[in-house]
């Protein structure tokens, strides 16, 4: 059986308080055994990724806003595929007036698995959630309030 510590974190890289907010009650409500941690630009996240493994264990998830301050999302994700550091998946946070198909398709390119649209609401986030079977969910995660 695998222990709670034993498992490999959520990173969340975001700068916006309703993101970390939506995020840690959804964790919270689907009872999610991952610990989240949670950065607030794109050079937390590459410090994260390159310090020493059991401080820090890569993430079984990453959640990067497409826009952070100092590294965005897609340079976080160009990061990821020049040093082949594949272990984990890779969620964009974007606002609807971000989505558009050529920066979609360059996400896709650079090894992005999924998009979350802002605001986060609990139906999309289930969703995403109950694909990925690199969580440990202790709960439900159907969506309902």
């Amino acid at each position: 059986m695998t222990t709670i510590n034993s498992l490999r974190p959520i990173l969340l890289a975001t700068d916006d308080s309703t993101d970390v907010f939506a995020f840690w009650r959804y964790h919270k409500q689907c009872r999610i055994q991952n610990r989240l941690e949670v950065v607030s630009d794109g050079e937390e996240v590459l410090r994260y990724l390159q310090n020493s493994r059991p401080n820090y264990p890569l993430p079984a998830l990453l959640v990067a806003a497409l826009k952070l301050p100092r590294v965005g999302g897609l340079q976080i994700l160009e990061h990821l595929t020049s040093t082949r550091q594949r272990d984990f998946s890779t969620v964009l946070l974007i606002d609807t007036k971000d989505h558009d198909l050529e920066l979609i398709m360059a996400a896709y390119r650079l090894g992005a698995h999924a998009f979350l649209m802002r605001p986060i609401v609990k139906k999309e986030f289930c969703g995403l959630i109950s694909r990925l079977e690199c969580l440990a969910i202790e709960g439900r995660c159907d969506g309902r309030e």
